[in-house]
């Protein structure tokens, strides 16, 4: 019975270690699985750890264009309040040019007024002159030597005027020089 029992407990053990080498041997595929599964894992990391960098430069490149796009916004600003003062200056320039033009336009309206009065006044001259060419020459005659006489008579008067002021002025003189001695 020993001997069976040793059989038997040599069978055990046998089957014990088959077992045993077949549960290492599992373990052991599973721990090279793993080891696979930790490599992979690894690469993977790596791989994010890469699209990582990726997204941290992609981040750079949107945050510089984000720079340019905020200089940009503040070059538009900067323009468009430049284009608003001109469009101001502008508008108020082109009210005062329409202001000029309608006191050119006032003046123009008087002038255009004078000139149809002027007109009229030249035809009714030129009317009267056609009558007193055609009906009255003696009398045009006689008021021109009328005229001729009377401005004889004012010139001989601005004479004697011209002769007191330059004793006037002479008298001046002689005064101002007395005062400043």
């Amino acid at each position: 019975m020993e001997e069976l029992l040793r059989t038997f407990m040599t069978q055990i053990n046998s089957r014990f270690d088959q077992f045993e080498s077949n549960v290492n041997s599992r373990f052991e595929k599973i721990d090279q699985q793993f080891e696979e599964v930790n490599n992979r894992f690894e690469k993977i990391d790596q791989q994010f750890a890469e699209v990582n960098n990726r997204f941290e430069k992609i981040d750079q490149q949107f945050e510089e264009v984000n720079n340019r796009f905020e200089k940009m916004d503040e070059r538009f600003n900067h323009l468009e309040e430049d284009m608003n003062t001109r469009f101001e200056e502008v508008n108020n320039r082109f009210e005062k040019v329409d202001q000029q033009f309608e006191v050119v336009n006032g003046r123009f309206d008087r002038v255009d007024f004078r000139l149809d009065r002027l007109e009229s006044d030249v035809r009714d001259i030129k009317q009267s002159v056609a009558r007193l060419e055609q009906n009255q020459p003696q009398d045009i005659m006689a008021m021109l030597k009328r005229m001729d006489k009377k401005l004889d008579r004012k010139d001989d008067e601005y004479a004697a005027l011209n002769k007191r002021v330059s004793i006037l002025e002479a008298d001046f003189i002689r005064l101002e020089k007395h005062i400043q001695v």
